[in-house]
């Protein structure tokens, strides 16, 4: 356990969770989806790191909130009907991008911040198929759920990276 100061001079408990990686090869498959939501109900801060940009497949990896939706239980026996019921249950998320090369800038190169970055990511696509339906609805679900989010930048250690 750690202590950490905060405005008061008191002293704070922190716990520190490190649950392992997503999409493990030997696990059964709802495997990911207990301990992802065990973490979720544990936590004030979700700290969820991968490597690259936000892409489809990073985005896809978090798509176990799409299955959280269907596994939350608010009160015995029932299920959760809206996200808005169950993002009050839902911890501030920090999504960690390691190994990050791209510069932040929009469509008209113009500097944005990590956390407009994070949100440019999760605005929905434009089509009807099915296919871009199942990307907005990751998508969707991540805005609704971590109403409290940011995002932060890690750049690949090495030496020299210019």
């Amino acid at each position: 356990m750690f202590y950490s100061e905060t405005d008061e001079e008191k002293e704070m408990p922190i716990i520190i969770i490190d649950t392992e990686g997503l999409g493990a090869f030997d696990e059964e498959q709802n495997h990911d989806t207990k301990i992802f939501l065990l973490a979720l109900l544990l936590c004030s801060l979700l700290i969820y790191n991968s490597m690259g940009p936000i892409d489809e497949t990073a985005l896809n990896n978090l798509s176990l909130v799409v299955n959280l939706s269907k596994s939350l239980q608010i009160k015995k026996g029932e299920q959760a009907t809206d996200a808005d019921e169950m993002a009050q249950y839902f911890p501030s998320f920090l999504w960690i991008l390691r190994d990050f090369a791209l510069r932040l800038e929009d469509q008209d190169g113009n500097s944005i911040t990590m956390r407009k970055y994070l949100e440019n990511s999760l605005q929905e696509q434009k089509g009807m198929s099915d296919a871009i339906e199942a990307k907005n609805r990751i998508r969707r679900l991540i805005s609704q759920f971590f109403l409290d989010r940011d995002c932060h930048t890690l750049v690949r250690p090495v030496e020299e990276e210019a």
